[in-house]
């Protein structure tokens, strides 16, 4: 699922129109949104698969909720009934409970966890928007930019780093790893 179109980040960024301008925006439109994913997850139903001898299971983007959850033991499968877990810290851990039709006090072998995550769009839209600008805005070496009468002198000093900037913004896809879990 495509976040922005090149149109949409336009009412964001000032960019040329026609179709070179569309490809390079789509170019960084994409890039973004792989980063994105590959932080967050996808914005439809997750599958992951964890390996917990722990009471906790940690998804790897909030989830809004537990479509099912399947251990693995050695060759016996089985598929958890929604009392045997419960959602935690805004969908941020899952916990294994002692009470329930399969009751155990951790989880066990692997498991196959299928979840839908929270609505974060608009977050997910931000952080495309934030991440392309800074794309298009990065000019390195350049110490100073002239339009008419305007001009601007950057420090050659500067400590600004893309890399750096980048991990900022996509570090708003998921604040609340920051909390401990216990």
């Amino acid at each position: 699922m495509a976040l922005l179109t090149p149109d949409q980040i336009r009412q964001h960024i000032d960019y040329p129109t026609g179709d070179d301008a569309d490809q390079a925006l789509q170019r960084w439109l994409d890039a973004a949104e792989r980063d994105i994913i590959a932080t967050a997850g996808s914005v439809s139903a997750t599958v992951e698969t964890h390996r917990s001898a722990d009471q906790w299971i940690y998804p790897y983007r909030a989830a809004a909720a537990i479509t099912s959850a399947v251990e693995l033991v050695g060759t016996t499968s089985t598929t958890l009934a929604a009392n045997d877990h419960i959602l935690r810290y805004g969908g941020w851990a899952l916990e294994r409970l002692v009470t329930g039709t399969n009751a155990r006090g951790s989880w066990a072998g692997t498991v196959t966890l299928t979840y839908t995550g929270i609505d974060d769009l608009a977050v997910r839209e931000a952080v495309q928007v934030d991440l392309v600008r800074l794309d298009v805005n990065h000019a390195p070496g350049l110490t100073s930019r002239t339009i008419g009468d305007w001009s601007e002198t950057y420090a050659s000093n500067s400590v600004w780093n893309l890399g750096v900037e980048r991990a900022r913004i996509i570090e708003r896809l998921i604040p609340a790893r920051s909390v401990v879990l216990a």
